[in-house]
């Protein structure tokens, strides 16, 4: 009998030092097809609710062997039906509002589903919003200097609001939204993007006034035609009155081939509690460590216990909730002819 892929899977969330976790992670029984693995990263009042909702949703249908993008379509709908359902609410345009004040009922959620083929190794991957996910094989990380990528391969496609590619993707079914892209909500006129002498639109070259990650990326917010609520992110779940601006919960898909015959390859989708304060090849380096490779739990609990004590020093007790779902996937080395 030849060889078969091996796949370890484990996903873990904590709040950090926040009063409550936004966030929501699950990886799928051993028995399935597929190995799929998630994690969901709340926001704004209802964000709990964002995050468990899409969480059940997407977890029914990666388990009914629909495709990882029909999740995100039951749990827009789904969401929207229990949030207009928690108290005196008045739907608008598709949008929840608060009978009373005509204020929008916020909240929403990041969502990104991996899944991986128990019979190939290859790997699918979905998601809105900023839960970022990437790749290592180990063989290459674990030689730290000469690793070929030591800060992994993404997986994500960016949805933070300083994307000119986001950007452009709003401006074509809203134009207006162009004045919506900005670094502070006390300065509007300190836009994200400005014309060019061409006529092209550019990041402006003023930048911004603070930075949301260790890698410098200026913090931009993309703000609502009607109101002052703002988000970090053009893509959710939720967020019902940003969707008339050109929010969409359209996820991007990915895919990844095999890893090569003979070698571990280990992926990690994380909220971005885990990834702002982390290097990537330092992430990588954890990962790809040898007592750990191939053990998807012990990984993601030193990954988890690194990630809180690190957050702790760079940003204080407080710090943002944490969510990490690990992937080992080893491939069985070339039959010998």
């Amino acid at each position: 009998m030849s060889a078969s892929i091996q796949i370890t899977t484990a996903a873990l969330t904590d709040r950090g030092g926040s009063r409550e976790n936004q966030d929501a992670v699950f990886a799928a029984a051993e028995a399935a097809a597929a190995a799929t693995v998630a994690v969901f990263d709340g926001h704004g009042l209802h964000g709990t609710l964002a995050a468990t909702t899409a969480a059940e949703t997407v977890a029914a249908a990666t388990a009914a062997g629909e495709p990882i993008t029909a999740g995100f379509a039951a749990a827009e709908e789904l969401f929207r039906t229990r949030l207009h359902n928690t108290g005196d609410h008045v739907l608008n345009y598709g949008a929840v509002y608060n009978r009373l004040t005509l204020a929008p009922v916020g909240g929403g959620t990041t969502a990104s589903v991996l899944q991986v083929d128990r019979a190939t190794g290859a790997a699918s991957f979905a998601h809105v919003g900023d839960s970022e996910a990437r790749y290592w094989d180990c063989a290459a990380a674990a030689a730290a200097a000469a690793a070929a990528a030591p800060e992994g391969i993404p997986l994500t496609a960016n949805h933070n609001p300083g994307s000119l590619e986001e950007f452009n993707r709003i401006r074509a079914v809203n134009p207006s939204a162009s004045s919506r892209f900005l670094y502070s909500a006390r300065n509007p006129q300190r836009r994200a993007f400005i014309m060019d002498p061409s006529g092209d639109w550019i990041p402006n070259p003023a930048g911004g006034f603070s930075y949301c990650d260790v890698r410098n990326t200026w913090s931009v917010y993309f703000h609502s035609s009607d109101d002052d609520e703002k988000l970090a992110m053009t893509r959710a779940i939720g967020d019902y009155h940003l969707k008339r601006d050109g929010l969409s919960a359209i996820p991007h898909c990915t895919t990844a081939a095999p890893p090569p015959p003979g070698t571990t390859r280990v992926y990690l989708v994380a909220s971005d509690g885990l990834w702002d304060g982390m290097e990537y090849a330092e992430i990588g380096a954890l990962l790809c460590r040898s007592d750990l490779v191939g053990n998807a739990d012990a990984a993601a609990a030193a990954l988890m216990e690194l990630g809180k004590r690190i957050n702790c020093q760079k940003f204080g007790v407080d710090h943002d909730n944490l969510s990490v779902a690990v992937v080992y996937v080893s491939a069985p080395a070339a039959a010998v002819p």
